[in-house]
């Protein structure tokens, strides 16, 4: 029981440890997708610039945690980067990132490549991932 409680709190063999691309999103022009990263005890959210946008915007530093069915976030990440989409720029300064992102429920499907999270606190969260390849 312990062992398998231990597999699910962030351990490299969790199923959540790898790249996530999510859906591509047109804001304002801006031309974004969600990419999200678990390291075995670490996650970044970013949002990559694609179309006629170029450049990354990360948050880096979250703490992370799981159980069959729930994933928790928490900390206190760190920015860096930008995204151009021709003359409006997003950076840091611009935008803002809750400290303590919370939880989402989630689910996996097509053979733990594709992760579907609902229920987030954060309700950008609640989106169907894509696993990208290592």
């Amino acid at each position: 029981m312990l062992a398998s409680l231990l597999a699910l709190v962030g351990c490299s063999s969790n199923p959540l440890v790898g790249t996530w691309d999510g859906p591509t999103s047109n804001t304002l022009g801006a031309e974004l997708h969600a990419e999200v990263k678990f390291d075995p005890s670490t996650v970044s959210y970013s949002l990559v610039g694609s179309g006629t946008c170029s450049g990354t915007l990360t948050y880096a530093g979250y703490s992370w945690l799981s159980d069959a069915v729930t994933l928790t976030f928490s900390g206190t990440p760190t920015c860096s980067g930008a995204v151009t989409c021709g003359a409006l720029k997003v950076d840091c300064g611009q935008t803002t990132q809750s400290s303590t992102l919370g939880a989402c429920t989630y689910i996996f499907s097509n053979g733990n490549q594709t992760l579907t999270t609902t229920n987030c606190s954060n309700s950008n969260l609640n989106n169907t991932w894509t696993r990208q390849p290592n």
